[in-house]
């Protein structure tokens, strides 16, 4: 099914704080949309998607997630997970396992974290736009673009599959250690 969750609403499970899977009669979209809205998995993922799901998440105007272990997005078994941060700032990890696949955008967003690809047959994309910011790792990633005012900062040696730029910036080490430098490994380059 579908979840708006809105102003100032805060969803908490004790594991997870929200489990997105298919039903069993294989009915509607499995999309959830915070608008300045909380998710919180006190003890495991915020954000959990499995057992072959589709899954679109959006969140914008402030949203956020909270993971007692630090994953703010778990994508498992065979799922996909489309996810869009909007005006909204997370901190923490994206992992993807099973043959799972996930595609992150980020619109005037900002993340601090890694994302992970546990399995070779796993894989991912990244997409900032509009002056986001993400400071991480995007090791092993399929693609990342990197448009109009926005900056990847490298926290370690990174190789991508591709790496697209169009007004978008790459730093090779936080401006808190000026002396540290990190590699990135690129298999094809499109800048303009």
């Amino acid at each position: 099914g579908e979840v708006d969750a809105s102003a100032g609403t805060h969803i908490t499970g004790q594991a997870t704080g929200v489990r997105m899977v298919n039903d069993s009669a294989n009915v509607g979209a499995r999309a959830l949309t915070l608008d300045n809205a909380i998710v919180q998995g006190v003890n495991g993922s915020a954000v959990l998607v499995e057992r072959g799901t589709n899954a679109t998440i959006r969140l914008s105007n402030g949203a956020s997630l909270l993971a007692g272990n630090n994953i703010l997005l778990d994508v498992q078994g065979a799922s996909t997970a489309a996810m869009t941060v909007a005006n909204s700032a997370l901190q923490g990890n994206v992992n993807i396992d099973g043959s799972s696949v996930a595609n992150l955008t980020f619109d005037q967003g900002h993340f601090t974290g890694d994302v992970v690809l546990v399995d070779d047959a796993s894989s991912a994309t990244v997409n900032l736009q509009n002056n986001s910011r993400f400071t991480g790792s995007l090791d092993k990633v399929d693609g990342v673009t990197i448009n109009s005012g926005s900056n990847w900062t490298l926290t370690r040696n990174d190789t991508v599959g591709a790496l697209a730029m169009n007004g978008g910036t790459v730093s090779f080490g936080s401006p808190d250690a000026p002396d540290t430098f990190y590699q990135l490994n690129v298999g094809t380059l499109a800048a303009s």
